[in-house]
């Protein structure tokens, strides 16, 4: 995958680093502005810790070009030292975001591969890549759960 850098991103690359994982496209007018300032908030509680990454992947990595990721993250002032925001094979994302992150909304139901995705789903992922968790992105409420829980898998993560 691009990031809005243009820099190329693989999950392999950043195996050993806690990950929030999240789906969205930058053109979206309703629950990805609330679900992207909501997880700034949890970037900015946990911005002392060190190991985190944030992955947003584009669900329409057709029109989320490089650019388009780069005039998002500056709109939300999301650091890019820590966040990327991905395009890159829209058959590969939604793949990665069904099969491996189980992002779909309703688990267990199995959408065809092209049907859109749209999830307000935030995903924790340790550093050895297993799903560690999942919070509604657009609750206030669940992203502190989620902030807690950055702390804790941090300090285990430390501790191995």
């Amino acid at each position: 995958m691009l990031d809005q850098s243009g820099d190329i991103i693989s999950l392999v690359q950043l195996k050993g680093d806690i990950l929030v994982v999240n789906f969205f496209f930058t053109a979206c007018p309703s629950i990805c502005p609330t679900l992207t300032q909501n997880i700034k908030r949890v970037d900015d509680a946990t911005q002392d810790l060190s190991g985190i990454r944030f992955l947003s992947f584009s669900v329409t990595p057709d029109r989320d070009s490089v650019s388009q990721l780069a005039a998002y993250a500056e709109r939300f002032a999301l650091p890019v030292d820590r966040w990327h925001l991905l395009t890159g094979d829209q058959d590969e994302i939604y793949t990665l975001a069904r099969q491996s992150f189980f992002a779909e909304e309703e688990m267990g139901y199995n959408k065809g591969s092209q049907e859109f995705l749209h999830t307000e789903h935030v995903l924790l992922v340790d550093p050895n890549l297993h799903l560690r968790g999942i919070y509604k992105g657009t609750l206030p409420l669940e992203m502190d759960q989620l902030v807690n829980d950055l702390f804790v898998l941090h300090a285990e993560s430390k501790s191995e």
